[in-house]
This record gives C-alpha cells, structure tokens and sequence, in this order.
C-alpha cells in the first residue's frame, strides 16, 4: 500500500502527472513500498528534507530513495516542496519560463506523493500578508545593501549574491547593470520568503534533522543558515567528482573536501590495492570518463601541435609555467579571501608580473566548462574576455590555451616547471605529478601543507610568485601525502550512491528492482549515507569499501 501524503498545514495541489523517469521508476517499484519499518536505535528520528527543484527528475529520484532508505532504518521523512517563489535556481537568464513555477511543483508533488511521502508545500508556512511585508523590504532595500541582509539569525548575502551570479552566469555583479539590479532584488525577496517559511516549518514539523542539497544558493540556502540558527542538526550533500558518488558534509553547506577525514589518516600508507584504485581513477581525468561531468569528448596529447596553433616555440624559454582558470561565476564568492577579490584579480596580476621576466612562458589555460557545460559562461564574463578588457594585448611570452581546446592537461603537465590556480581541481592533479603549485590560499580543499604552497597574503603572494617566475619554485610537494589526500577525497569522503546510475544531471538507469533492497546492508555507500544522517557517522566509507 502507498502512504498517503499528509499535510497538518496546507493541501497539496498537483498539477500535472509526476515526471516521465520518475513515473517509469515508479511504475516497477511502487507495489513493492516496505512496510513494518525499523525502529533501531537512532540519533535523529525526524527529518526533513527540503527539495526545492520538483521538476529534477534526478532530485526527485536520489532524494526519494535517500528518504525511503531512511524510512526503512526507522525514521519518519518529511518533505517540503517550493511552490511559486517567482525567481529561483532552476532558472537562468537563458532558461526562465513563466509556467516554470506550476510545473515543478505538480511533477514534483505528484512524485513524492506516489513515492508515499508525506509532502509539504512552502506556501503553507507562511502567511500572505507577512510574505507580502518581505518582499516590500526586499524593494525597498538600496542597491549597495542588497547583499547584506540579515533575517532571523541569517546572512542572506552569499546566498543572494551566488543565485545572482549564477542565474547571469557572471563573473561578478555590476552595480550599473539594471537587469543584475532587478534580479538581486528578486532573489532577496526570495530568500526572505523562504527563511521565514522555513523558520515556520522547522517550528511546526519539528524536525531532529535537516538535510538537503546544496545548502548554498537562496533555493536551499536559507535552511542551512536558519538550521544553525536555531540549533537543528544539518546535514549536505552534493555529486561528487567520481560518477554516482555524493560527497556529505555535517553543519555546513555543501563543501568538496575531506576535512574531517584528513586529519585522522594523512599518516596511513596506502595499501597496494588502493594504490591501484588511485591510479586507475587518475588516469581518466585526463578526459573526466569516470565523472560526474565530462567536458571532453577526447584529448589531444600532441604538444607540438599545440605550441604550433600558440604560435610559440617553448624550447625558447628557461622556465614555463601554466595557471589553470576557474569558472568565474562558480568561484566568486561575496566575502574573498586569500590573496585575491576574485580569479580575475589573480589572472590580470599573474599576467602582469610574467610581463616582466620574458625568459618565462605563461600558458593561460581557460576552464572548458566555460563553454562546455550544461551552463556555459555569458560571454562577456569569460576569462579571456574580462582579461583582455582590462589589459588588452599580452605580451609575447603569455598564450591563451581557449575553453574549447581538447589539449590534455596531464600532458601539460609534463612541459611547465609549475603551475598556478585559484581553486581549480587540477591544482591537486598537479601536486600528484609531483609539480609544484602556488595557490592565493582561496579557500581550495587541497591548500595543505606539503601539498602545495598557499600564500593568502597578496604582497607575499606576488614576491614568492616573482622568485618562481625568475628562478624557478623553492617548493615541491610531498607526492606520497597528496596521494594519501586524493585516496582520501575520492574514495573514503565520496559514498557510492549505488541504487541509481547518472550522467551529468541526468539518471540514466535504476539499479533495484524494488525498494526492500535499500534495507541496511544491501549497499556500503548508502548506509554510510544513512548512518551519517541518522547517528552522526563520519560520511565515509570505510578502507576497501569504496
């Protein structure tokens, strides 16, 4: 029998049918709903789940089998579904139809509801009249304070600030543009609406646990920062690197690190087995076939074709380097740290400073997400873009390596004497190689001692980066550490979701034929999922499990 669900505060209106993959799934597993769940001994028996994309068919499925999983290990699982905030994070500049609001919650209740959870919609927690009151704060608000508004114990800026950025797919925010104007002020309305729905819920349903996606845009932000808020246990997750693993953080928003891990194992060997495994995932970075994302479709390792296309003969220079960019509008946070306001900062004074040791070579390789991602960057706030606007023309010893070259990085790797980034990934890839790597120390997960030199201060920054680009680098990283780092990001900190196989944003396949096999001992990676949610467990899976 399927629960039916409930709700103590509102009706839920579905709208239309639920979502064509979910509806298939539903179809083979609806019959087969457990009953006579669980009742162990658990540390967090309510919890609430706030999705707030109903029209994902990859959040509707993940979360509703996570919940189900839940459920089966003895505890009672609540949704809360959006259901009309006029702006949020599913839509962007290029993608932001009027019906977007009534379709996803119809495909996402009427999901939830044939999942047999009991389901909420936002609406139902807040009072027209005070929604109404914050979104004339919200208008009301001067343009240089939109991104410095508290509310119940939040700072709703970053959340803003990112869903801004994110919805133009900007580097950064222009104070002169009306239309970023326009839908900061929107988002803020938005996140205001929503903390003070969530602040209702969390009072009402009482939950012993939030967990959610993302806990960083407005769309899940403000129940991440009201949760701390109010002292309620909050739980993260988001895809990580490796495909069809998530990685889950305790009491912060979504965060790609192993932190909690590291400390307790940066002095374990790794095994042969796991030296194995390590390398085996190592070698399909080089065109991301075992990811979550893939930007290329093949790699080019020809480097003498490539210097060809630069139009520049390395051998020509004592010392060549190479700085890997960022997505500008993913790595912009509204409070910097490190050395640097933003990557762009960094890029135009790394340039600036090559400019002045020609024996050098500067490659500039651009992020392919900036044009290869299912959100590829606007054009005016590219790397190359931004960069040439405030410089205009680079010096002969500096080259543009562009978003859509297919030059393999491991490749690259093996003709710079350093590299530079902001946060990218790769200054970890690097490290592995045994490369040196400077960082502006901007927060990257990898800025730990031995593994590369992280330098927050900017005029310490540019004196080491000045004596590497002269001399060469005075550092080189403990390789032995960082693999004992990346076995530990990638296989120990990333849980195996195994019920559901995915492909970017998508499910490509289900990997049960009935909900029973969710029970405790079926799959290691869900249950460490499960028991970080339920009893405070490390999110991780233990050695030679992954």
């Amino acid at each position: 029998m399927v629960l039916v669900a409930t709700t103590r505060v509102g009706s839920l209106a579905r709208t239309e049918p639920g979502c064509g993959y979910s509806q298939e799934l539903l179809a083979e597993l609806a019959a087969n709903i457990p009953q006579g769940l669980s009742s162990g001994a658990i540390r967090y028996r309510r919890i609430l789940i706030p999705l707030l994309v109903g029209a994902s068919d990859l959040f509707i499925l993940r979360e509703g089998l996570i919940a189900h999983a839940l459920r089966m290990r003895g505890a009672d699982v609540a949704f809360v579904l959006c259901d009309g905030l006029p702006v949020c994070d599913a839509r962007t500049i290029d993608n932001d139809r009027p019906d977007a609001c009534t379709a996803c919650f119809g495909r996402g209740a009427d999901s939830l509801v044939r999942f047999g959870h009991s389901t909420y919609a936002l609406s139902s927690f807040i009072d027209l009249g005070v929604a109404r009151r914050l979104w004339d704060r919200a208008r009301e608000r001067p343009a240089e304070a939109l991104f410095s508004d508290w509310y119940a114990g939040v700072d709703l800026g970053p959340f803003v600030y990112a869903s801004t950025l994110r919805y133009f797919r900007s580097g950064g925010f222009d104070p002169q543009s009306p239309a970023q104007r326009i839908k900061a002020r929107e988002y803020l309305g938005a996140a205001l609406v929503q903390t003070e729905a969530a602040r209702r819920a969390i009072t009402i349903l009482k939950p012993d646990k939030v967990f959610s996606s993302h806990g960083i845009y407005v769309s899940w932000g403000p129940w991440a920062g009201l949760s701390a808020a109010m002292n309620i246990p909050y739980d993260s997750y988001g895809g990580a690197w490796r495909r069809n693993t998530l990685i889950a953080q305790h009491d912060q928003p979504r965060g790609f690190h192993c932190d909690d891990l590291w400390e307790r194992v940066r002095d374990r060997p790794l095994s042969a087995q796991q030296c194995a495994e390590l390398d085996v995932y190592l070698a399909t970075r080089e065109d991301n076939s075992a990811d979550f994302l893939r930007y290329f479709d093949g790699v080019d390792r020809d480097l003498t074709a490539l210097y060809s296309r630069l139009g520049v003969n390395p051998a020509a220079f004592e010392r060549r380097t190479a700085i890997f960019t960022n997505v500008a509008w993913d790595a912009a946070p509204l409070r910097p740290q490190g050395a640097f306001s933003s990557p762009f900062d960094l890029v135009e004074a790394v340039i600036e400073r090559t400019r002045h040791h020609p024996k050098t070579l500067l490659l500039i390789k651009v992020h392919p997400a900036e044009s290869r991602h299912l959100e590829a960057t606007s054009s005016e706030w590219t790397m190359r873009t931004v960069i040439e606007r405030r410089i205009g023309t680079l010096p002969d010893n500096i080259r543009w390596i562009g978003a859509d070259d297919n030059v393999s990085n491991l490749a690259l790797y093996r003709t710079i004497d350093f590299g530079l980034v902001h946060t990218s990934s790769v200054g970890l890839e690097m490290a592995l190689a045994g490369l040196p790597v400077l960082t502006p120390a901007a927060g990257a997960h990898y800025d730990k001692p031995g593994l590369v030199a992280a330098i927050g201060d900017r005029g310490d920054y540019l004196r080491r980066l000045d004596r590497w680009l002269a001399a060469g680098p005075d550092f080189s990283p403990d390789v032995e550490s960082a693999r004992r780092y990346a076995y530990t990001l990638y296989f120990r900190k990333s849980l195996p979701f195994e019920p559901v196989d995915v492909i970017g944003w998508s499910p490509e396949s289900v990997r049960i034929r009935s909900l029973a096999e969710l029970a405790p001992g079926r799959f290691r990676g869900l249950d460490a999922l499960c028991d970080g949610i339920l009893l405070d467990s490390p999110f991780a899976v233990a050695d030679g499990t992954a």
